[in-house]
């Protein structure tokens, strides 16, 4: 039941995330592009979010940064898949304010799922 709750979670975050793209004039992320693994990396990252790691999404931000830039990412002004580049490999005070906006729904998406665990 647990990781039901984790991945409808992590599910609703994403498509709220991406009405937040739509809305901003960005290119929605292809359903095709989000694999399994990938959903599973994001409900561990939110589970680490409220489970003693990050306590804010600043401090998750420089952990999501932390790992990219250790698996050869680098800042690009845009998004490139196969060049490792991507645009908010920034220091969070240096970011779009819609990048905080959607970090702040990751953590709220991740609070529920853990709220519903319990």
């Amino acid at each position: 039941m647990e990781d039901k709750v984790w991945h409808a979670c992590e599910r609703a975050q994403g498509e709220v995330a991406g009405i937040v793209r739509q809305m901003l004039g960005e290119q929605p992320i292809a359903a095709s592009n989000i694999n399994d693994d990938m959903r599973s990396r994001r409900v561990a990252a939110m589970k680490n979010l409220v489970n003693g790691g990050a306590q804010d999404p600043a401090e998750r931000h420089q952990q999501w940064t932390q790992q990219h830039v250790d698996s050869g990412w680098v800042y690009g002004k845009e998004f490139n898949e196969n060049e490792k580049t991507h645009p908010n490999l920034l220091p969070w005070d240096e970011l779009p304010a819609e990048v905080k906006l959607k970090a702040e729904i990751f953590m709220v998406f991740a609070r529920l799922a853990k709220s519903l665990e319990e």
